[in-house]
């Protein structure tokens, strides 16, 4: 998880999934700020704003920062999802609101409980590092106290340190060490698909000059 900017509410938004879902809670005299009742039946007018996500973070999850596949797979669903930071069930209003959305792996959505924590749009430090030849992550060494707490707090929640994320994030700088192979990623490509591990690519010194090695 690296710092995401906020980005500005798509033209769209307030008519497509705003709107309909005040009048929704509205109906069901849910009222702003409350939580839903108990089993409520949610109309999922969020899924609307997937494209939107995808289309606003340029496909990267905002949990692991590598680039989610924005086309629909053969049982209609996308990598991406979108996940509500305050969770649906601690406040029914921000279920459709635009500032609560991030574009997140369907994979971390899942694991995800109730648990607060700090927003990527309120990070404002790194609070991770990477092994980059196995994957591995860790909490950085250069952080506060509280800024190491707030970072194994999302370590735990998000499950960031799974050993398939592991496995992902080394093939992607396997790809970009290894400029023999045919699916080899540049620089260009390994910052555009893989942001966290670009930054830590830099950070570690480990930037292939294309023009040498060209």
């Amino acid at each position: 998880m690296i710092p995401v900017t906020l980005a500005p509410e798509p033209a769209n938004f307030d008519k497509r999934v705003r709107q309909p879902g005040r009048r929704f809670l509205e109906r069901h005299r849910v009222k702003q700020g409350d939580p839903p009742p108990a089993n409520f039946s949610w109309r999922r007018y969020w899924s609307r704003a997937i494209p939107m996500l995808h289309a606003s973070y340029h496909d990267i999850c905002a949990y692991l920062a590598v680039y989610l596949n924005p086309d629909v797979d053969g049982s209609g669903n996308r990598e991406g999802s979108v996940e509500h930071f305050v969770p649906k069930a601690q406040d029914a209003w921000l279920a459709y609101e635009w500032d609560n959305y991030l574009l997140a792996d369907r994979r971390v959505n899942s694991t995800r409980g109730q648990e607060k924590l700090t927003c990527p749009y309120d990070l404002d430090f790194y609070p991770f590092e990477l092994m980059l030849d196995t994957g591995m992550i860790a909490v950085s060494e250069d952080l506060t106290f509280e800024q190491e707490d707030e970072a194994y707090e999302i370590l735990d929640a998000l499950s960031l340190d799974k050993e398939i994320y592991d496995i992902e994030r080394a093939e992607y700088y396997a790809r970009y060490s290894d400029r023999s192979r045919e699916d080899a990623l540049t620089n260009a490509e390994i910052a555009r698909y893989a942001p966290f591990i670009w930054y830590e690519i830099q950070r570690q010194g480990l930037v292939i000059d294309e023009e040498q090695s060209g």
